[in-house]
């Protein structure tokens, strides 16, 4: 099954296979729902291999929103079970939706003005970092290292390089070219 939500979207999209999981020339829309901003989604098993018991996060305007999912197919319903408002002055178009690999049970956020951890069993949003136009996020298990590209209305909201550090906006290697354009960096 695949649910889609797009950049500057409205709504997601429910595309469940027709045969084959890996024949992706075989889904079909079956459903959609409103969602202002949908722009990051993340499916978290929650340490279980049945999906009643996952969690269907999903970021957009102003909004992280967990979701509890039922039924298959066309008959995939969701129902809200945590909605977290990122409230700041400034945009809050969300960009990336990832786990913090370094912290379980905690999940990393950006949009158009920082960058953000969401503590689930605090369900608390904190701010990582002010530094704005981060359109990726993503941080290493081990050596709790970040990696992140940021955007630019130079280069359409692309990254010319990737940035690597333990310290958000404090990159300690840099990666890329003048001519290169990233959007996402995943470890």
């Amino acid at each position: 099954m695949a649910l889609v939500c797009a950049s500057g979207s409205k709504n997601l999209q429910l595309y469940p296979p027709k045969g084959r999981i890996d024949d992706f020339d075989n889904y079909e829309k079956v459903n959609s729902w409103t969602f202002d901003g949908a722009h990051g989604i993340l499916w978290d098993p929650r340490g279980s291999n049945v999906v009643s018991a996952g969690m269907l996060w999903v970021l957009g305007d102003g909004k992280l929103v967990g979701y509890k999912v039922r039924g298959s197919g066309q008959d995939t319903e969701r129902d809200v079970w945590r909605e977290v408002v990122i409230d700041h002055p400034g945009h809050r178009m969300g960009h990336d939706l990832q786990p913090d690999y370094a912290m379980p049970g905690h999940l990393l956020l950006t949009d158009s003005e920082g960058v953000y951890r969401y503590d689930g069993s605090k369900d608390e949003v904190i701010s990582e970092s002010v530094q704005n136009r981060v359109k990726s996020i993503a941080r290493h298990p081990t050596t709790g290292e970040y990696i992140w590209v940021v955007g630019s209305r130079e280069t359409e909201e692309m990254g010319n390089k990737i940035s690597i550090g333990k310290n958000l906006g404090a990159p300690t290697d840099e990666r890329g070219r003048p001519n290169a354009r990233f959007y996402k960096a995943r470890i």
